[in-house]
Formats: structure tokens, C-alpha cells, sequence
């Protein structure tokens, strides 16, 4: 038995197998693309070389903005690839409380207090709507 790889000319990976007289063209396996948030692993697909790659949405994470996915290419390459993504906390202030000062503060625990406090704070606002915010 014979066996290379080859491109081909539509940018597609395939093994050339050559058994006993006959020749065999099979399409190589797949690559992974894999998608990973805050170090860990988001989504994964298998997609063949040349494919064309749409990038995954980006994720939400209340609190939080997504700073937006790592260069994606635009067609999968003969190579595993991994894009990488990361949330960055919002300024609790400026994002929860959005210059409306008939809130209420909580600790995780239930309890009010009159400021936000390190930690897990939960904003109530006066039509019931609650937000979790964490502050460093």
C-alpha cells in the first residue's frame, strides 16, 4: 500500500491510498476550530481545510463586556485553530446605576446597605428589575 497527502486545487486536504491496482482518494479528516472565553473551552466544530469560517457570536456575560474574538481566519487551515475571547468587568457605577438614584444596594446575603460594597452587590431599581454587580 501506497499513501501520501495531497492538496487539491479547491483547497481541500485528501489522502492518495494505493491498494493492489486501485487508487483511492479520501478527503482528510477535519481540524478543529476551537472557540475558548476566560480560558475555557466555549465551543468547538470540525471543519475541513479551505472551509470558510463564520466567526462564532459573541458571547454575553451580565456585568461584563466582551472584548471580541482573537484574528479568525477566513477559511480553516490544514491546522487545528483556537480563538480566544475574554470579558472584561464593567464600570458597576456607570453601567448598573445609569444616573438613576432611586435604587436600593443589597449584599448577596440580602441585607441593604448604602453603598456598593467589594464583592457581589445586588441592585434593585424601583420597578423590580435586580442586577447582580461584583466589585474588586
Amino acid at each position: 500500500m501506497f499513501r501520501t497527502s495531497a492538496p487539491s486545487t479547491h483547497h481541500h486536504n485528501y489522502d492518495i491510498a494505493y491498494v493492489k491496482g486501485t487508487l483511492s482518494v479520501i478527503e482528510a479528516d477535519p481540524f478543529t476550530l476551537t472557540y475558548v472565553v476566560d480560558d475555557e473551552v466555549y465551543k468547538t466544530y470540525q471543519v475541513r481545510s479551505g472551509d470558510a469560517i463564520t466567526p462564532e457570536a459573541e458571547p454575553s456575560k451580565e456585568g461584563y463586556t466582551f472584548s471580541g474574538w482573537s484574528t479568525i481566519p477566513a477559511t480553516m487551515p490544514a491546522k487545528d485553530v483556537i480563538v480566544i475571547g475574554n470579558f472584561t468587568l464593567v464600570d458597576a457605577i456607570e453601567d448598573v446605576i445609569a444616573n438613576d438614584n432611586t435604587y436600593q444596594i443589597y449584599t448577596i446575603d440580602g441585607k441593604p446597605v448604602n453603598s456598593l460594597q467589594k464583592g457581589v452587590n445586588i441592585i434593585r431599581y424601583p420597578n423590580g428589575q435586580t442586577k447582580k454587580v461584583f466589585i474588586k
